[in-house]
């Protein structure tokens, strides 16, 4: 499909000239990159939505049972395939944090070296909220599907050449998550109407060529799809609502994904400091003005923006309400479109050395957007930095050097605790009490789960311990306002709090961890000591 006038003997994509100077600067900023965001993995505790697809690949002995373990995500096979190789050599999870740096500082050396933006603009992408944090420090598959999408948009001028390979990284990238796949069909789209254009670029792939590359990517976008269909016993029910209300409140996903910064409190992940809905709505058609400006040149790229941009709005609408993470694609999208943007304006004015079109409003514009985006970025990171974004890891740590393995460990919350089972060493599976089932991932069925008072749980946990014969180890998630039902658990035999996570974490899932004895029942009286005692 898609096309540029591109003389067939030019330069590869991957040997494209540029200045020594810059080239250095791009290998020493990809070095810093990879050396910071390491760090910040240090010092940063996983959650659950971190740890699922580990602990799915990681407990799946086959390829098969790994497709039935993720039934319940509503994400493509990719991430989990990659996952599951790994955790078939080492259960260490954080290998997975390690895989997750090297693909994001292989998206970032990508933009920094193809993308047709100023220099100093791709330094600033490089340094928002998404990529030096987002996308690189939370370990989820979104750093996979921009990797696999900045390789295309860099194969983009020379697409016919490398059709094939361009149409592979399409649908690589439609494998990755969904919202990789929408900007995916957002580039195949930008093909499609520069294809309808008189090109000579058509001259360089034949009928057999181009059809084979269209036929991947439909049975690419086809499997990911079914690939992301629920399990129908999925818990989540989805009951789409219309009102204005709703309507606004939508539309400031648009805006938390142009200006991601938070409040400033320890609690800022997945907030924005803006509450006013009205200043949201203000600011979001002002963006979409700066949208089309941008695109002024090429109106079919405005047009695609909004095709895609409805199609994730239509998602947050009718199936789900999604988080930053998720609204930030809309973000990504605009990049992605503008990169193509950029290099078809190259292309008609080769009289320009730089690799980008001069457009010294519109880039002004953007770099003070991408200032923003960096406050967010270095504001995330400092608080990341500072405090613990959730508890388990620690409590991990404890329970693997007080503890022996075999100890029977209980969990009240299934998403809160499952992360304990992917950091314990000794620990690989519990038993969550509210699904009533011993495992280690989360299994999203629709059931009943158990939503009992703290001194029910721990009841029901002595009768586990009388039965086993054993200690049980509880681990409780949240806090319990009710100092009578604190004053009553510290009253009851055998319960012991051992461990309380700190009360400053970013994730506010605090965990506290008691020990519930087992007592030896009373032995029967003999005739003899009823006698005696009469």
């Amino acid at each position: 499909m898609a096309g540029t006038a591109t003389n067939p003997k030019a330069i590869s994509p991957l040997k494209a000239a540029i200045s020594d100077r810059e080239k250095f600067s791009i290998y020493l900023f990809t070095f810093a990159f990879f050396l910071t965001t390491i760090l910040k993995i240090a010092h940063h505790e996983m959650w659950f939505d971190e740890t699922e697809s580990w602990l799915i690949a990681r407990d799946s002995n086959s390829l098969g049972e790994l497709l039935v373990n993720k039934q319940f995500e509503s994400h493509p096979n990719l991430w989990y395939f990659i996952l599951y190789g790994i955790t078939r050599f080492s259960h260490n999870v954080y290998l997975m944090q390690v895989l997750h740096v090297v693909l994001a500082t292989g998206a970032v050396f990508l933009f920094l070296r193809y993308a047709t933006f100023p220099f100093f603009t791709r330094v600033l992408f490089c340094l928002g909220y998404f990529i030096f944090y987002e996308y690189s420090v939370i370990t989820r598959l979104y750093a996979l599907g921009l990797l696999l999408l900045f390789g295309a948009c860099a194969l983009y001028p020379y697409r016919y050449k490398y059709w094939l390979w361009f149409c592979l990284l399409l649908c690589l990238a439609a494998q990755a998550n969904l919202f990789a796949a929408m900007i995916a069909g957002g580039i195949v789209l930008i093909c499609f109407f520069e294809y309808l254009k008189p090109t000579e670029n058509k001259l360089l792939i034949n009928s057999f060529k181009l059809w084979s590359g269209l036929l991947l990517l439909f049975s690419g976008f086809l499997y990911s799809m079914l690939s992301m269909v629920k399990h129908p016993n999925h818990s989540v029910q989805f009951s789409p609502e219309f009102s204005g209300k709703i309507l606004v409140k939508k539309i400031g996903y648009f805006f938390n994904a142009f200006f991601p910064v938070a409040p400033f409190r320890i609690t800022f992940w997945q907030t924005n400091i803006v509450e006013s809905s009205h200043v949201k709505v203000l600011c979001s058609l002002l963006v979409l003005g700066f949208i089309f400006y941008y695109f002024r040149r090429r109106k079919h790229f405005f047009f695609t923006y909004c095709c895609i941009l409805l199609a994730m709005m239509a998602f947050f609408f009718l199936l789900y309400n999604g988080s930053l993470r998720h609204h930030g694609h809309m973000f990504m999208l605009f990049a992605v479109l503008a990169w193509l943007y950029n290099s078809e304006l190259q292309r008609k004015n080769a009289a320009f050395t730089d690799r980008q079109y001069k457009d010294k409003t519109a880039t002004w514009l953007l770099n003070l957007l991408l200032f923003i985006h960096v406050f967010g970025g270095l504001q995330a990171t400092a608080y990341d930095l500072k405090y613990k974004f959730s508890a388990n890891e620690d409590l991990a740590a404890y329970l693997d050097t007080h503890f022996e393995a075999g100890t029977f460990i209980t969990g009240t919350s299934e998403i809160a605790t499952s992360p304990l089972a992917a950091y314990s060493k000794k620990f690989k599976k519990l038993y969550y009490y509210d699904t009533m089932r011993y495992g280690s991932f989360f299994a999203d069925e629709k059931k009943a789960r158990r939503r009992d008072p703290l001194d029910a749980i721990i009841k029901n946990c002595q009768g586990i311990a009388g039965k086993r014969r054993q200690d049980v180890l509880l681990v409780t998630v949240g806090r319990y306002e009710s100092e009578a039902t604190i004053r009553k658990i510290k009253q009851m035999p055998g319960v012991q709090e051992l461990y309380t996570s700190p009360r400053e974490l970013i994730l506010d899932f605090p965990l506290t961890l008691y020990r519930i004895s087992y007592q030896d029942p009373p032995q029967p009286q003999t005739s003899t000591e009823s006698r005696q005692q009469q």
